[in-house]
């Protein structure tokens, strides 16, 4: 498959990902309200740090295949929501997050090394 029909995929399920109300975790706010029992529960996805921009506030991230998303493998680059975690995390690190997409972009919900 060429990489422009797979990126294309992935765009795609990326933007099914966001019309489906992802949520960070139970009371988590998507479109301005409270997530509701008929959401889909947050998806921890596996990844390597690849950058770390502090004055962006941005974690750039490859991570691996995942399938609960239908999203195959790439590096993507995420606003996070605590401004410590990029002081705690360098490149080459292993970890497991999760992110929701707002007006802003994508940003990292939860993190933590991976084990």
């Amino acid at each position: 498959m060429s990489r422009v029909v797979q990126r294309l995929g992935l765009a795609a399920g990326l933007a099914l990902f966001a019309l489906a109300g992802c949520t960070s975790g139970p009371g988590a706010e998507v479109a301005g309200g409270p997530a509701t029992a008929s959401a889909p529960a947050a998806v921890s996805i596996d990844g390597v740090v690849r950058k770390v921009d502090k004055g962006a506030g941005k974690l750039t991230i490859w991570h691996g295949d995942v399938p609960q998303l239908q999203m195959g493998p790439m590096t993507m680059a995420f606003r996070v929501k605590d401004a410590a975690w990029l002081d705690r995390f360098k490149v080459g690190d292993k970890v497991r997050f999760q992110y929701q997409r707002s007006s802003g972009g994508l940003t990292i919900t939860a993190i933590e090394p991976a084990r």
